[in-house]
């Protein structure tokens, strides 16, 4: 329960609107959204208590159409093998794309600057994968 306190005052230190849509021993969550130079996110973080991990997933604007998946399959492989953390993934139930990013914060939790870094990396991530994302998906 501390760690997602963290979060939600990082979220109140942006004053970006949020909803928590889960509190309990096994996960809390909370969904967001942001506005960036390319576009509207949605966007949720998850705590798991038991296990000590956190979660930030960002939903691409843009679903990925099914004849698409493999070309997009093999950008998202050239493109997660650029980043340190994190990656990008397809739903192939629905076609919908996400970046999440997480980690293990340990008995002793994590610093507010850590949760920060995390949304924020993210939050980069996508950005600077936009283009490219949406010029495949739209493209022919």
């Amino acid at each position: 329960m501390i760690m997602f306190k963290k979060v939600l005052k990082c979220l109140k230190n942006r004053d970006w609107q949020y909803t928590v849509v889960e509190e309990n021993e096994e996960e809390d969550k909370v969904i967001f959204g942001i506005q960036t130079h390319h576009s509207k996110y949605d966007c949720m973080i998850n705590v798991f208590e038991k296990t000590k991990q956190l979660s930030v997933v960002i939903n691409f604007p843009q679903t990925v159409p099914q004849e698409k998946y493999r070309q997009l399959s093999q950008l998202l492989i050239l493109l997660n093998s650029r980043f340190f953390s994190g990656g990008f993934e397809i739903d192939f139930e629905d076609g919908e794309l996400r970046y999440r990013n997480g980690f293990f914060y340990g008995i002793n939790g994590a610093d507010l600057e850590v949760v920060e870094y995390y949304i924020d990396s993210s939050i980069f991530y996508i950005e600077e994968s936009y283009t490219m994302l949406e010029k495949a998906i739209l493209g022919d």
